[in-house]
């Protein structure tokens, strides 16, 4: 064992001693070229490199003005503003407000979303509806029918009555109306209390019918002058 570690130890070369080897000439004219020497992929892929960088700054610089432009654009872009249609319907009128069937209130033209009107109106006059087509009333008994949508939009701060199936099918329709506004604007004026009181009737009629939806039309609005959120 004392022979093998006394071989070995003849055998190594320790760090300092490798240091101070010494290098003849032609080891040492080899040694430099191989230095000097780069293959010429490496070259190539330089100047690849150094092209698509090029190219980068080029384009970033075309374009930049736009973007700065565009940014003073959204800063200077006009803040929302609330429109009402005053306190009465020949105010509303003046402000080019019209009558909107879904939410019983007069609103900015802009503010009235057209397809679920539609869809409200053509419910509200068909044959099926409790107590006939257009079931609105002048008096709790449903004597007195209110004649038609024009008659109804003047009727700013009085009482008008319809059957509860009519109350409920407003509920339905106003949300379908405010998932369609949602992504396109404006926003309306409507609370949470308006949509927790559609929730509490429709959540009685799921506890079961009430007898009075058959007997006369029970439920009670007020047309309104209303507004909306616009850009």
């Amino acid at each position: 064992m004392a022979w093998f570690s006394s071989v070995l130890g003849k055998g190594m070369i320790c760090e300092s001693e490798y240091r101070h080897l010494p290098i003849d000439e032609d080891h040492a004219t080899d040694a430099s070229s191989r230095k000097a020497f780069i293959p010429w992929w490496r070259t190539k892929w330089a100047l690849f490199l150094a092209t698509v960088l090029s190219l980068s700054i080029i384009i970033v610089l075309a374009f930049l003005p736009s973007y700065i432009s565009r940014g003073f654009q959204v800063t200077n872009a006009p803040s929302p503003k609330y429109q009402h249609c005053g306190n009465s319907t020949t105010v509303a009128r003046s402000r080019g407000c019209q009558f909107d069937l879904v939410t019983y209130a007069w609103l900015p033209a802009s503010c009235i979303e057209q397809e679920t009107l539609a869809e409200f109106r053509n419910w509200l006059e068909g044959s099926e509806r409790a107590f006939g087509s257009w079931p609105f009333f002048a008096d709790r008994e449903g004597n007195e029918r209110i004649a038609d949508e024009q008659a109804l939009s003047e009727r700013v701060g009085v009482p008008t009555h319809s059957p509860q199936e009519e109350h409920l099918g407003h509920c339905i329709f106003l949300w379908r109306r405010l998932a369609r506004m949602a992504s396109t604007g404006p926003v309306l004026d409507i609370g949470l209390g308006h949509v927790h009181h559609c929730t509490e009737h429709l959540l009685d009629r799921l506890r079961g019918a009430n007898p009075l939806d058959s007997e006369r039309p029970h439920s009670v609005f007020e047309v309104g002058l209303g507004g909306c959120i616009t850009d």
